[in-house]
């Protein structure tokens, strides 16, 4: 008698006839999603390149601070407005008919993340230009990510920028001023504030990655990273600055599901390739002979 994990495989063979249908159908699927990603992820970054290059010709001659302090105004520019507009609404925002879905492009036409729109759109918008950015999770009271900044790194080191504010610091010297410089003097940097300022937002800590957001996996990749690369280093990946242009990582992981998927489909068609290539080859049967064995060159 067939065990009972016998008979479920024998019952799934006549579905596996239609397998390489499901495969064809998947991979057509795949590619046409891959095309409306990769268009959606172009259409974003051409917006920001236009903005970076209003930055450049505004200010033919390069200067490094200048040009940062020009990103942080006109990322709040483009964002406050929609703040007051879309924050207003009690219920999902809709852009085009379906929900915001936490890309650049729903950061740009609603803010609707509040400010981590403002900071993924300013940490974007210095990428285009040049800037390598982090995205930071102020500590706020007892809570992390009570408020997002951006931070970019600069010829002196990394500067702290808060474009939900329209707010930037200077050192003493006249430099822009690192989260570092903030947290140490806060007296001192407080009166650089706006009126409006939320007087919780202190400067009191700081973290780039909630290692802790995904229970197992995380935590057991920043020990993994801690080996390689050190402690300090780890603290200071900021995971979120890496998947800012979501249609650009969806499209990755786009074509690493295509590859896997059609190699199971060559596999399974060239499988029924040598299967029907075997039913061809001849096979020697009993009881038929050439008579050739008992051949003499005397005979």
């Amino acid at each position: 008698m067939k065990s009972p994990f016998i008979q479920s495989v024998s019952r799934l063979r006549p579905f596996t006839r239609f397998a390489k249908y499901i495969l064809i159908f998947t991979i057509g699927f795949m590619i046409a999603l891959l095309q409306q990603f990769n268009k959606r992820d172009n259409s974003e970054k051409n917006f920001f390149k236009e903005i970076a290059s209003e930055i450049s010709e505004k200010r033919p001659v390069l200067n490094e601070d200048s040009s940062i302090v020009d990103a942080l105004h006109i990322t709040n520019l483009l964002l406050r407005y929609r703040t007051e507009i879309f924050h207003k609404s009690d219920g999902p925002v809709r852009i085009g008919g379906g929900e915001y879905d936490g890309s650049l492009t729903g950061d740009l036409l609603t803010a609707n993340g509040a400010c981590g729109s403002y900071a993924d759109v300013l940490a974007e918008l210095l990428e285009t230009m040049g800037f390598k950015t982090r995205i930071a999770q102020m500590k706020v009271g007892d809570t992390w990510g009570g408020h997002i900044i951006a931070e970019v790194q600069t010829t002196k080191g990394w500067v702290v920028l808060d474009a939900s504010n329209d707010l930037f610091f200077t050192t003493p010297s006249g430099n822009l001023a690192s989260f570092k410089d903030v947290s140490s003097n806060w007296e001192y940097y407080r009166a650089q504030t706006p009126k409006n300022y939320n007087k919780d937002y202190c400067y009191t800590d700081v973290r780039y990655t909630n290692w802790e957001k995904i229970p197992v996996v995380m935590p057991l990749l920043k020990k993994g990273l801690t080996v390689f690369i050190g402690s300090q280093r780890v603290n200071a990946i900021s995971l979120r600055s890496l998947v800012l242009r979501k249609y650009k990582v969806y499209c990755l992981l786009l074509i690493i599901s295509l590859v896997i998927v059609t190699y199971y489909l060559l596999k399974h068609l060239l499988g029924i390739s040598l299967t029907r290539l075997g039913s061809f080859v001849p096979r020697n049967r009993p009881g038929i002979s050439l008579g050739l064995e008992n051949f003499t060159a005397e005979g």
